[in-house]
């Protein structure tokens, strides 16, 4: 059994305040390495965009990352809260060439996922396999792969509105809506899903394959727009909360996209493709 130590009284007040002192410095310590450790493979850029005049925040800092270009918010940067409800973007779907090596690319919004293993998100893709090129829509609900929309048609030009938002937390349902404007078609499901709520995010991706990152295809200019999330009791653009511009960067630290500051209002940035041929 444990033998304490005996102190007369003023050693005894001297010790709780030397302990308090050790306790705090502890914990800062801890939400430091947190705010770092959530980034997981994200790291730190030399770039930052500008601010933009209407942003409640200043301008977001950018990271690099192997997959994900684009805008990432959530509640706090270094103790993030489970409280994003809702999250919403558009976009027009771009057009790629046929390519004589398989390349891939997706445009999409979701909730969770940086720096953690919960996502739920929904977009469309671009691909080019064995010279062939293909569009579609789909939704994916992690660790479950991705589920193509049946009977929902998507071509370049049209364009995309999209839509993840919490429909009754006591239960964990989500909705998950994806609608093409051009078409005048729309997809709408509710899943049951566990997700931590810690961030939003407005991506374009270099998905993964069998666990390996795939060669993103040349998508030219893809410009989110209506780019809204709802945190705690607050609804927003982008620029409402904290977060990240999140570059792309592949695995010899080339950049492969550039991403604009957001306009004025928060609510639209462009990702160019931007690697040399």
């Amino acid at each position: 059994m444990f033998q304490p130590f005996l102190f007369s009284t003023g050693e005894t007040i001297s010790l709780r305040w030397s302990m308090v002192r050790l306790y705090f410095v502890a914990a800062s310590i801890l939400i430091i390495v947190g705010s770092t450790v959530i980034y997981y493979s994200f790291s730190t850029s030399v770039t930052s965009p500008n601010s933009s005049p209407g942003s409640d925040y200043s301008a977001p800092v950018s990271l690099k990352s192997p997959q994900w270009s684009g805008y990432v918010v959530m509640s706090n940067l270094l103790l993030r809260q489970p409280e994003v409800t809702i999250i919403t973007g558009s976009w027009t779907i771009p057009s790629i060439e046929p390519t004589a090596n398989d390349m891939y690319s997706s445009v999409w919004i979701g909730v969770g996922g940086f720096g953690e293993k919960s996502l739920i998100q929904t977009g469309t893709a671009q691909q080019s396999v064995k010279g062939v090129v293909g569009y579609y829509a789909w939704y994916e609900l992690l660790p479950n792969r991705a589920v193509r929309v049946q009977n929902f048609s998507v071509s370049p030009g049209d364009r995309i509105t999209a839509t993840v938002k919490l429909v009754d937390s006591s239960k964990d349902i989500w909705s998950v809506e994806i609608s093409d404007l051009t078409r005048d078609t729309s997809f709408s499901k509710n899943f049951v899903y566990k997700s931590s709520r810690l961030s939003a995010e407005w991506i374009v991706e270099a998905p993964s394959i069998s666990g390996e990152i795939t060669t993103l295809a040349n998508f030219g200019n893809i410009t989110f727009t209506g780019c809204f999330a709802t945190i705690a009791d607050t609804t927003g653009s982008i620029s409402s909360f904290p977060g990240n511009q999140l570059i792309m960067y592949d695995n010899q630290d080339v950049q492969l996209v550039d991403v604009s500051p957001l306009t004025e209002d928060g609510s639209v940035f462009t990702v160019a493709y931007s690697k040399a041929s």
